[in-house]
């Protein structure tokens, strides 16, 4: 299909074996599934999604409830940690931002949220290999383009306006943001009208 055939020519995310095979296996799936997403976001959020389902398929058993939802989540949080932190960030660093989602929005104990986060990066290191600790003890992308979905995701599950527009403004002042923000758009329509919004503050002229 024409997206697969661009992603592959442009997209880091073809360096990630797994996110390789899984956007395959869409691409495969398109012609009969005519539910597919069609924009290039939602289709790498969904093979982010997969990369998921397919490992509680291959490990058997009853799924832990939210667990899943909680990996989901893990990526997004890791990957706009990373987007934030100009010279990288710690295993310790992520794993404190992780400790403090999990709290926040799963009412996780101190102690249940820091195993929980241990867990959420090993699974996308050694079970995905998206995101791995280097030999400095920091938490590295295998490519960048995860760090932009990952913060896509992260933006489409900010819970008010006014985080979220202050998530926008920062964007558009961060010389790397664009990829971040142009998926993020794709994903959210609240992301798109702020970001339309912010041009048109901008660029009086563009007003009809």
């Amino acid at each position: 299909s024409d997206w697969i055939e661009v992603a592959s020519q442009r997209d880091e995310l073809w360096k990630v074996p797994l996110m390789a095979t899984l956007m395959t296996l869409l691409a495969a799936e398109e012609d009969d599934a005519t539910s597919l997403p069609k924009e290039r976001a939602q289709i790498l959020a969904l093979a982010v999604e997969r990369s998921v389902t397919q490992w509680e398929a291959l490990r058997g058993g009853v799924p832990e409830s939210g667990h899943r939802t909680q990996l989901i989540e893990g990526f997004a949080c890791i990957g706009y940690t990373l987007a934030n932190h100009d010279s990288g960030a710690s295993v310790a660093e992520v794993t404190e931002v992780l400790q403090t989602r999990l709290r926040a929005e799963w009412g996780c104990s101190p102690g249940a949220s820091k195993a929980l986060a241990e867990d959420i990066i090993s699974f996308w290191d050694s079970n995905v290999g998206a995101f791995l600790p280097d030999s400095d003890g920091r938490v590295v992308p295998r490519a960048r383009h995860l760090v932009d979905i990952a913060e896509a995701m992260w933006a489409q599950r900010i819970a008010n306006d006014l985080e979220r527009s202050q998530w926008v403004n920062r964007l558009i002042n961060r010389k790397d943001g664009r990829e971040s923000g142009l998926l993020a758009a794709q994903l959210c329509p609240d992301v798109h009208r702020l970001f339309v919004n912010a041009y048109l503050n901008n660029h009086p002229s563009g007003r009809r």
